[in-house]
C-alpha cells in the first residue's frame, strides 16, 4: 500500500513539475507574439490572411466543384481584393484600437468621439460597397446552378438550419 501511495506521489511530483515547465515555456514562447503586435507595427499579418484566403478558396471550389478556369478568375479577383483592400482594413483596425484608448482616456471630447466613429463607419461603408462589387463579379464567373448552391448555403446559415443539416450528415 505505500510503495502504491510513494508511486502515486512520484508521478504527481512529475506531473506538476512538467505541468509548471511547460507553462514556462509557454510564456517565454508566446512573449515574441505579444510583443509583435505593439503600437506601431501592422494589425494585418499578410502572410497569415493569405492562408485565410487560399483555405477559404479551397472549400469554395471544393463546395461548387469549380472548373479550373473558375478557379482561376476567383484566385485573382479574391487576390486583388484583398490586397486592394489592405490599407482600408490596416486603417480601420488603427482607427479601432484609437478609439478604444479614446474611450479609456480623459483626454477625448464627446464630439472627438463621435468624429472618430463617424469616420471609421465611413470606412467600413466603402469596403461594404466593395465587397458588393466583388460579390457581383463572382456572380458572373459562377453558373447558376453554382449560384443557387451558394444562396441555399447563405439561407441556412442565415435561417439556423446549417448546424441541423451537419448533425443530418453524420
Amino acid at each position: 500500500m505505500k510503495s502504491e501511495i510513494k508511486t502515486v506521489n512520484r508521478q504527481l511530483i512529475w506531473l506538476s513539475a512538467l505541468s509548471v515547465a511547460s507553462v514556462a515555456i509557454g510564456f517565454k514562447a508566446l512573449e515574441p507574439a505579444y510583443a509583435k503586435n505593439s503600437a506601431g507595427t501592422t494589425l494585418i499579418d499578410a502572410e497569415w490572411e493569405n492562408c485565410l484566403r487560399t483555405h477559404f478558396e479551397k472549400r469554395l471550389f471544393n463546395y461548387i466543384d469549380a472548373s479550373d478556369e473558375q478557379e482561376k478568375k476567383l484566385d485573382a479577383l479574391f487576390k486583388e481584393r484583398q490586397e486592394e483592400t489592405r490599407p482600408t482594413r490596416e486603417k480601420l483596425r488603427e482607427g479601432a484600437v484609437e478609439l478604444a484608448k479614446m474611450f479609456a482616456g480623459e483626454d477625448a471630447s464627446d464630439n472627438q468621439i463621435e468624429a472618430r466613429v463617424k469616420e471609421l463607419r465611413a470606412m467600413r461603408e466603402k469596403l461594404a460597397d466593395e465587397r458588393l462589387e466583388t460579390a457581383l463579379k463572382v456572380r458572373h464567373i459562377l453558373n447558376p446552378d453554382q449560384r443557387d448552391l451558394i444562396a441555399k448555403r447563405i439561407i441556412n446559415r442565415l435561417s439556423g438550419n446549417e448546424r441541423h443539416r451537419f448533425l443530418k450528415d453524420l
